[in-house]
């Protein structure tokens, strides 16, 4: 199984005397983002907006104020897509 993940790109391996000892290719925050962006698209259909309204509709969901202040700082620095613009970061360089 490791090898065909090797295979793929997913893990690489160091090997240590008679060990092999395996990581992941890619950070766990990229890995959660593709995950993250397959589950909106199969699940919402691309609606994100979707997403988090079923996520925080949740009674489940208790988010405590610093969350939600996180929260509302991450959407005011959220920028319109304009079809055809280019896309800037929050420092104001392209992308």
């Amino acid at each position: 199984m490791l090898r065909l993940l090797e295979d793929k790109g997913l893990v690489q391996h160091q090997q240590q005397d008679k060990k092999y000892i395996y990581s992941p290719c890619r950070s766990p925050k990229r890995e959660g983002r593709s995950a993250l962006q397959r589950v909106v698209q199969v699940f919402f259909g691309g609606s994100l907006e979707d997403a988090l309204a079923a996520h925080l509709s949740d009674p489940g969901m208790k988010l405590n104020a610093e969350q939600l202040k996180r929260l509302r700082a991450v959407v005011d620095e959220a920028q319109p897509v304009v079809p055809g613009a280019k896309r800037t970061s929050r420092k104001g360089k392209s992308k």
